[in-house]
């Protein structure tokens, strides 16, 4: 690590919050629906002071200054929804993500809250993935459609403010918005070839879309296009805003290429659930995994990415401290202390690793070039040997 008898030097920001007490509200109503509250208040008289230094990530400073946990958010991905128990500790610990009264207890969508971990979780998956050699895509295909498709999180600050919500791209904005679109008379182009001519950055310069089938989605009619879920509301909007929305930021429409190629393809996409993944209407065709289109799969994985974090540090500020006469940075709450630890980490130099002790899923930052240090902890490390050992031990008896 990068200190000096434990303590941190040269660090790029520091950041500061109460502890937090939690509680989780149950009740039921007269048909014995079941509901939850997450109730969250901070605990005046302890404050936690973190700081992010390079090669060392984000940790939590003791009131010496010396580091009390030297990975934040290696133990932040450890957690698993569902897990009440780890999150509250983890909130004791460090406080919750966003500033909350030490008065009084707030009250948050627990689902919401799990929700902002997954999200996290599936951008470090996603800029892992990337760092280095050409990914593979099927490194990169579940987390990108779950930053991209996945429903937005909000979650309403005290006095029904809004404190957060999550970045939707905008071409997620322009296919939800496919039915105000202007329709495009191509009745003489389909007359005369039965396709439409559609300039595409995955498969172009264009690709000719067959006008059936088309008129046959668009319309919900399922007469010459009947595979499952074609009729999905989404699907129909992407194909239709596939054919009609032109004069795009290229960017975006990148993405509409590739979420119309990837559904006419490998399949139509049903669920997008955030604790249980991705459902298709039918079995994927994975072998239609093109290499135009995982190529175009990995540029909208950076672009997402880049959106995810660019989106959470946006209430971070610079100012100068005239203290030390340094220049410093302002951080609003945990959770962009976090993406800003991301953001500072170096390309093809550093990355989180999850634990190789199948007990544990810590994960921890790492340089990409030490392939030999797969486990967070010397204890780790350890149970695993042991295991081994037990196991080829009695293989030979």
């Amino acid at each position: 690590m990068n200190n000096t008898q434990g303590m941190v030097v040269n660090e790029s920001f520091s950041f500061s919050t109460f502890k937090a007490d939690s509680v989780l509200d149950v009740t039921h109503d007269d048909t014995g629906r079941r509901s939850e509250v997450l109730r969250i208040r901070g605990i005046g008289d302890q404050a936690t002071r973190f700081a992010f230094a390079s090669g060392d990530g984000l940790v939590r400073l003791a009131n010496t200054g010396a580091i009390e946990d030297g990975n934040v958010i290696g133990h932040f991905l450890s957690l698993a929804p569902g897990r009440n128990e780890d999150i509250f500790e983890f909130y004791k610990k460090n406080g919750f993500l966003f500033p909350v009264s030490t008065a009084q207890y707030e009250s948050f969508s627990p689902e919401m809250v799990w929700r902002l971990l997954l999200r996290f979780k599936a951008t470090v998956q996603l800029m892992t993935a990337l760092d280095g050699t050409t990914p593979e895509w099927q490194t990169l295909l579940a987390s990108t459609l779950l930053l991209l498709l996945g429903d937005p999180v909000r979650i309403p600050f005290r006095d029904n403010a809004q404190a957060y919500e999550s970045v939707v791209n905008s071409a997620i904005k322009t296919i939800e918005k496919a039915p105000e679109l202007p329709d495009i008379d191509g009745s003489a182009e389909a007359h005369q070839k039965n396709t439409y001519t559609i300039s595409d950055l995955v498969y172009g310069p264009t690709f000719e879309l067959d006008s059936e089938i088309y008129e046959d989605i668009s319309s919900g009619s399922a007469v010459e296009f009947t595979r499952s879920g074609c009729t999905d509301l989404r699907f129909r909007n992407i194909v239709r805003t596939y054919r009609i929305a032109r004069n795009l930021p290229a960017e975006e429409r990148l993405i509409i290429d590739f979420l119309f190629h990837f559904m006419m393809d490998i399949g139509i996409l049903g669920s997008i659930d955030y604790m249980n993944g991705i459902d298709f209407y039918e079995a994927p065709h994975f072998g239609g995994m093109t290499a135009e289109l995982s190529t175009a799969l990995e540029s909208v994985a950076r672009i997402v990415v880049r959106d995810e974090i660019n989106h959470n540090i946006r209430h971070i500020s610079p100012k100068y401290d005239t203290d030390k006469m340094a220049p410093s940075w302002e951080v609003p709450d945990l959770l962009s202390a976090m993406y800003f630890s991301l953001f500072f980490m170096r390309p093809g130099i550093e990355v989180y690793r999850e634990c190789a002790n199948p007990n544990c899923n810590v994960h921890f930052l790492v340089k990409t070039t030490a392939t030999r240090n797969k486990y967070c902890c010397p204890a780790c490390a350890n149970a695993t040997a042991q295991r081994n050992h037990r196991r080829r031990k009695s293989q030979r008896s």
